[in-house]
């Protein structure tokens, strides 16, 4: 289980970077992220997440919060992931792209 703290119906946030992070790249973005979600709030209350990295190219973010993160947290998470990334000099995939590997890469 990759959130094993966070409930089923917790919520999921990807961002899939532009090409596969090394992985100082990935302990930076974990760290950086990882430290946003600890302080992370909604409407000033605090959002309980999680962050974690996959496949080289991937940031993902969970959280839950009863009655949800409103937009001005999602917000905030996004524009700590794109500052996160352009520190490293990371361009982040537009979400309306459509991310797929088949079994030959």
């Amino acid at each position: 289980m990759l959130f094993p703290t966070l409930p089923p119906d917790a919520r999921l946030w990807i961002f899939t970077a532009d090409r596969s992070l090394s992985a100082t790249n990935q302990d930076s973005l974990r760290d950086t992220i990882g430290r946003f979600v600890t302080q992370w709030t909604s409407h000033g209350r605090p959002v309980p997440g999680d962050v974690a990295l996959a496949e080289d190219r991937f940031v993902l973010v969970a959280a839950h919060l009863a009655g949800g993160v409103s937009g001005c947290g999602i917000d905030s998470l996004v524009h700590a992931v794109e500052q996160a990334g352009a520190a490293l000099g990371i361009q982040w995939v537009d979400g309306l792209h459509i991310v797929f590997r088949d079994e030959t890469g």
